[in-house]
């Protein structure tokens, strides 16, 4: 089993052998636990993360919304995702949008600022449709 943690990381302006790597690294099979802090990821990334992964920690994310087309649906099915950060309404409509990733998601923890409050409803109300046990909601000072 293992633990992935990547911090100030823009996967697609890294040059090709580590950006094929950094994927590789976030498709590795016995992956349980990734942690994607201050982290700017493609729009098509969820398609790479392992049916394996348990827990996915997205701290201050990014998506890049400029790399979008089709892939088929993530595989991955975490029970425990954490979303933290100022602007999190582009990884909440990236996680919404990831086909399953939410299906079997047990406890979830939006931490947010109140201008996001929106986004963060809109992951509370996606998740819920999947019954989860443990919703946990907190607000970020912006001191």
């Amino acid at each position: 089993m293992m633990d992935i943690e990547l911090t100030h990381i823009d996967i697609m302006w890294q040059p090709e052998p580590i950006r094929f790597t950094l994927l590789g690294l976030l498709c590795t099979p016995t992956t349980k636990r990734l942690l994607l802090q201050d982290c700017c990821l493609p729009t098509w990334s969820s398609y790479v993360l392992v049916p394996g992964l348990t827990t996915l920690e997205l701290v201050n994310p990014c998506i890049e919304t400029d790399y979008i087309f089709s892939l088929p649906p993530s595989q991955a099915r975490p029970r425990h995702v954490i979303v933290e950060g100022n602007d999190i309404g582009d990884v909440v409509d990236w996680l919404v949008a990831s086909g399953e990733l939410l299906q079997e998601v047990s406890s979830i923890c939006i931490r947010h600022f109140t201008s996001d409050y929106d986004s963060g409803d809109r992951l509370v109300h996606a998740t819920t449709l999947k019954n989860p046990k443990v919703i946990e909601v907190g607000l970020l000072c912006s001191d």
